[in-house]
């Protein structure tokens, strides 16, 4: 028999930041963490499994009617055959999708092609993690109650938790993990299947693909993924709690919920770019070895720029903590801000994104439920990770900084030199003036050693045109092969994108805004769990020893 797990702890009331209308009980030191009464799924249990939980109820606002209970389908259709013949209701709108659902799809597509889920693919995906690929969460879904029967123990204490080796910071992540299902089961009521799936607590995925080459990959949920791996994305622990000491509200508290965190940073930072510090902000950790390679060659770019006499871009970087604090709730002051990957995803992304800042990265090798829709060059601006990684900041840097200055004048009325900045002090400006001065005399026809080269379609399209009239035809443009051709995709307008800094910055915030509310975060996991369950070959049951949680309350 499987030994029940530690009960899941959080440290203050949630129910209101990621709204949902649980009670509180009477004697919160007395009650269990997520469930007024948890029972233990036993043998019994696990060959029956427990009803749907009746008291579980969608939000309602303030002022509506409450719903009636939820019941089972047996209950409906027996209702339906009793009661009068009454005229047709108006059809229901349509439902609302998550917006992600092609990336859900592509995700489970393994599973679909060979076969579907079954259950021993996840008890290998089970047990892949306690051969130590990481913490994990193991829940069953079964009639709207939650089962969990494999969490991680709870002696170093609960979110926040302390941070350091042995997966201690994962092990605060697990009552999140309880807490984002039974959200979508509330907001959602009936329309999560059941299922039985395995939660990764670490930061990286661990489904890699070279490893299952032989034999058929165990489905598994991890915060970010990579095209490495098989993970399938699950929104992190910070949509439902908070960033410890690095989000806090304007009275120093934690911010919990991510609608909450949102609203703070755009109220509190609406400025636009040219108001905001023009310096390139980042502060993390770089001192982890093979796993921080990257961000310890970033933090050596002030001084590699100044070795190189370009003081102007090496002053534009603020990544020392000598050069004062900054945390998630003041970055957004600055009119750049960094983010850089270790090995995995970083809890930092969707608040830098939301800062109405310059989202400033190399190329994103990670993902998580949402950054495949966003694009570089209209939502961030993306950098080199290779060994010129500090020259092209700086260059991009620089370039951004000439254009909002100049952009700001011209707004103010401040009159320009013809022809735009004569004062050209980025590398990046300076190539591009040469390349426009060698184009200037360039030969446009008649002799040369490139006239046969650039007019070459043109003497196409004539020959063409000649051939036409020798076989008698009218006078008229033939096309030749070569503008035939699919046309060529139009560069970017500015060295770091199509888009101007404010456009950037704009765009980053909107799409947060919009996309990546809590609303989307539900929908996403109502989705997820909907496809995963489709492909399952068996009906999940609880299993023996796990405790069950229905969300009644929480303990506070």
């Amino acid at each position: 028999m499987v030994s029940s797990p530690p009960p899941l702890r959080l440290d203050r009331t949630i129910a209101a930041a990621v709204d949902v209308p649980w009670g509180s009980p009477t004697n919160s030191s007395k009650a269990h963490p997520l469930d007024e009464s948890h029972a233990t799924a036993n043998t019994d249990a696990a060959a029956s499994p427990a009803q749907p939980a009746k008291d579980i109820q969608p939000h309602q606002p303030s002022g509506s009617v409450t719903p009636p209970p939820r019941v089972n389908a047996s209950q409906e259709e027996h209702r339906a055959a009793a009661a009068p013949l009454a005229s047709p209701a108006k059809p229901s709108p349509p439902e609302e999708g998550s917006r992600y659902l092609k990336w859900i799809l592509k995700d489970l597509s393994y599973w679909k092609q060979r076969g579907g889920i079954t259950l021993q693919l996840v008890d290998a995906a089970d047990q892949a993690f306690a051969n130590g690929c990481g913490g994990r969460v193991r829940l069953q879904v079964v009639g709207g109650r939650v089962f969990v029967s494999h969490a991680p123990p709870g002696d170093q204490g609960w979110y926040p938790a302390q941070y350091g080796r042995g997966w201690v910071s994962g092990k605060g992540r697990a009552g999140y993990i309880v807490l984002a299902v039974i959200d979508v089961l509330h907001h959602f009521p009936g329309e999560v299947p059941d299922v039985d799936i395995v939660v990764n607590l670490g930061d990286f995925p661990c489904m890699r693909k070279w490893k299952w080459r032989k034999e058929m990959a165990p489905p598994a949920f991890t915060y970010s993924s990579n095209r490495m791996y098989y993970d399938i994305p699950f929104p992190d622990h910070t949509y439902y709690g908070h960033e410890i000491d690095i989000l806090n509200d304007a009275e120093g508290h934690w911010l919990y919920g991510w609608d909450a965190q949102l609203d703070f940073l755009i109220k509190r930072w609406p400025q636009p770019l040219k108001e905001k510090e023009p310096q390139l902000v980042w502060r993390g950790r770089y001192w982890e070895g093979a796993r921080d390679r990257l961000r310890k060659r970033f933090v050596e770019c002030q001084g590699k720029l100044n070795e190189m006499g370009n003081k102007r871009a090496a002053d534009k970087f603020n990544i020392w903590k000598e050069q004062g604090h900054v945390d998630l709730s003041t970055a957004c002051r600055f009119r750049y801000v960094g983010y850089l990957e270790s090995k995995a995803w970083s809890t930092s992304f969707h608040q830098k994104m939301a800062c109405g800042s310059v989202f400033v990265t190399p190329r994103l090798e990670y993902y998580e439920f949402y950054t495949r829709d966003l694009q570089p060059g209209k939502h961030y601006v993306e950098v080199t990770s290779g060994v010129r990684m500090c020259q092209d900041i700086g260059d991009k840097i620089l370039a951004m900084e000439d254009f909002v200055m100049n952009d700001s004048k011209a707004a103010a009325g401040v009159k320009q030199p013809k022809g735009g900045d004569t004062n050209v002090t980025t590398p990046t400006q300076q190539r591009l003036r040469a390349l426009l001065a060698m184009g200037r005399g360039l030969p446009h026809r008649g002799k040369g050693p490139h006239s046969q080269h650039l007019h070459r379609p043109r003497q196409r399209r004539l020959q063409h045109e000649r051939q036409a009239q020798q076989q008698g035809g009218p006078h008229q443009h033939v096309r030749g092969p070569t503008e035939q051709r699919p046309a060529l995709k139009d560069k970017p307008a500015y060295p770091w994108g199509s888009h101007t800094p404010q456009e950037i910055a704009d765009a980053g915030r909107k799409f947060m805004h919009e996309h990546v509310r809590m609303r989307d975060v539900r929908l996403y996991l109502r989705d997820v769990l909907r496809e995963y369950g489709a492909l399952m070959t068996y009906k999940p049951q609880p299993l023996p020893g796990a405790i069950c949680y229905s969300g009644k309350c929480l303990c506070l």
